[in-house]
C-alpha cells in the first residue's frame, strides 16, 4: 500500500476486537478450541479466536429453529425493511469493516473498499432485501380434466439455513447466502473459514445493532469438527456452503439418504 493509500485509511492496521458468539439474543463467549489468525500478506498473527463447542452449535440452531416461525410469518415488506436497517447499519461501519477484511484476507485496500464493502452491502444485501417484497406465487390457472381445477405454485421458507462461506470474501459470500435465506423467511446459522472469522464476529455484533429478532441470524465460529456438527445438523434443513471440492463432497455424501442393500 503507498503512503497516499494509508493517509486515505487512517484505520488500514485496525483489527476487530469482537471475539464472542452470537446465538440468539446474546453474544456469548466460545466455550470450543482455540487458535490463531494470520494476516496472510505479513504472515503475522493478528488475532487469537475461541470457536463454537458442540453445545453452542446445538444451542445457535436451536435459536435459529424458535425464531423460524414468527420471522416466517413476517411479510416480505416487514422482512425487507430489516434487511435494509442490516444495510444501513453495514454502511455506516464500512471504515471497520474494510481494515478488518483487508487485515485478514490480505486483499489491497483500493480492491476491498469496493468488490469487498461496498458491491456486498450496496449492491447484494440491497437487492435481497427489494426481493422480500416480491410475490413469486405462481397461478397455473384452471384445468378441467377429469374435474375442473384451479391449481398455484406456491413458494415458501424452507426453515434453518447452514451458511458456511469460504476464505476470500469474507462479507460477500456471507450476504450472498443470508440475504436471499432472509428475504426468502429462513433463518440462518452463519459459520465463516476459520482462517477468516473476524468480520464475521463483527458481523455478528453490527447484527445486534441492525434489530434483527432474536435468532433470525446466528453467527459462530470454528474448526472442521464445528462444520461437521452444523451441517449434519437434524435442525438444519439447507446447507449453503462454499469451499473445497472435498469438503462439499463430504457434506452431500451426510445429506445423501442411506442405501438400501
Amino acid at each position: 500500500m503507498t503512503q497516499t493509500d494509508a493517509a486515505a485509511h487512517p484505520m488500514r492496521d485496525w483489527i476487530p476486537p469482537v471475539r464472542r458468539l452470537t446465538i440468539g439474543d446474546r453474544m456469548v463467549e466460545p466455550e470450543g478450541e482455540r487458535w490463531d489468525v494470520y494476516n496472510p500478506a505479513t504472515e503475522e498473527v493478528i488475532a487469537n479466536v475461541g470457536g463454537a463447542s458442540a453445545d453452542q452449535v446445538d444451542a445457535a440452531v436451536a435459536a435459529a429453529r424458535e425464531a423460524f416461525g414468527p420471522w416466517s410469518r413476517l411479510s416480505g415488506e416487514e422482512r425487507s425493511r430489516h434487511l435494509h436497517r442490516l444495510a444501513d447499519v453495514l454502511e455506516a461501519a464500512a471504515d471497520r469493516l474494510l481494515p478488518s477484511i483487508v487485515n485478514e484476507v490480505g486483499t489491497p485496500v483500493s480492491l476491498a473498499s469496493y468488490l469487498q464493502v461496498r458491491m456486498a452491502v450496496e449492491q447484494h444485501l440491497r437487492w435481497a432485501a427489494e426481493a422480500a417484497k416480491i410475490d413469486r406465487t405462481q397461478h397455473l390457472g384452471g384445468w378441467h380434466d377429469p374435474v375442473p381445477t384451479m391449481s398455484d405454485v406456491v413458494h415458501e421458507p424452507v426453515g434453518v439455513v447452514a451458511a458456511i462461506t469460504g476464505y476470500n470474501y469474507p462479507l460477500n459470500l456471507a450476504v450472498f447466502k443470508f440475504g436471499a435465506a432472509l428475504a426468502a423467511g429462513c433463518t440462518v446459522v452463519l459459520l465463516p473459514s476459520p482462517r477468516t472469522p473476524l468480520t464475521t464476529l463483527l458481523l455478528g455484533e453490527l447484527i445486534r445493532e441492525a434489530g434483527l429478532p432474536p435468532g433470525v441470524m446466528n453467527v459462530i465460529i470454528g474448526q472442521a469438527d464445528v462444520g461437521k456438527r452444523l451441517s449434519s445438523h437434524p435442525g438444519v434443513d439447507r446447507v449453503s456452503f462454499t469451499g473445497s471440492d472435498g469438503v462439499g463432497a463430504q457434506i452431500m455424501a451426510q445429506a445423501a439418504p442411506p442405501s438400501r442393500a
